[in-house]
């Protein structure tokens, strides 16, 4: 396992101190909502997605790139896999914990993980193509440019790699503000948006519908093989996260309606699973 902190692949170290102070703060409280109910599930329905839809992907042995890697619990389960995984995130607090994370898994996970400081907007100085998979969850809603970080993204793959991309549903937006009560002035308002406040990383974000999170993939010469829905249900739910033992079961709930076309509107976020042609 390293950190590498040098811009000569592309990547970069941390420079920007306000944009990696807003990650820092709220990386611990963001590592704990992975852990467990809504973020849990949200993370495992992505996961399952890639391993059903990526050919080979349960075996190990790819190089793969965690793009916005985030605490790195993703690039560990890949890497548990036997995955060769780079951890490319900006915010040092949030590689500490992926660092933790993977250390925590034994030897054999960690020695297959190496980690950078750095921005997908760093990858569009690198334009190697090396990588067989790349993900990037839950990051686009962050960046400047989509269409340039997919660009940058598929790019850095090889052909016939495959690229897996999450974003917050602009259109769910509406439903989940009609099912926590509120009016309809609210609720209109939401529904032509696509800047939203949320509650960590600086307070706002945009979000994509399935139609735009496939055409970012197309823009940047990638064939989308798969548009998933991921927390179809969950979020829709008021009061606490699920309980414990009933995961299992929204897990599946989920998996089953995230294939469903019609449900897509619907759901919290989207998945995009796209491949560079051959």
């Amino acid at each position: 396992m390293t950190l590498e902190e040098s811009s000569s692949d592309g990547d970069h170290a941390t420079s920007d101190p306000p944009e990696s102070a807003v990650w820092d703060a709220d990386a611990d409280a963001y590592d704990r909502y992975l852990q467990q109910g809504r973020g849990r599930l949200r993370q495992e329905a992505a996961l399952s997605n890639l391993l059903e839809t990526v050919p080979d992907l349960r075996g190990g042995g790819k190089r793969i790139l965690d793009a916005g890697a985030g605490t790195g619990r993703l690039a560990v389960r890949l890497s548990i896999l036997g995955h060769s995984v780079r951890v490319l995130d900006p915010s040092p607090r949030m590689l500490v914990l992926a660092q933790a994370h993977a250390a925590a898994a034994g030897p054999a996970v960690e020695e297959r993980l190496t980690f950078a400081a750095g921005t997908i907007e760093g990858l569009q100085r690198q334009n190697i193509p090396c990588y067989d998979v790349a993900v990037a969850h839950n990051v686009l809603e962050y960046v400047p440019d989509p269409v340039a970080a997919v660009r940058a993204l598929a790019a850095s793959m090889r052909t016939g790699g495959y690229v897996s991309l999450v974003s917050a549903n602009r259109l769910a937006r509406p439903l989940r503000l009609a099912s926590q009560g509120k009016g309809p002035g609210a609720v209109q308002a939401s529904m032509g948006e696509h800047r939203f406040p949320i509650d960590m990383f600086g307070g706002w974000r945009r979000e994509y519908s399935p139609l735009e999170l496939e055409a970012f993939a197309s823009m940047a010469g990638l064939a989308t093989v798969a548009l998933l829905g991921v927390s179809v249900f969950a979020n829709l739910q008021m009061g606490p996260d699920p309980a414990p033992e009933d995961e299992a079961l929204w897990l599946q709930v989920e998996l089953d309606a995230g294939r469903v076309p019609e449900y897509l509107g619907s759901a919290s976020y989207i998945q995009c699973i796209a491949r560079k042609p051959v």
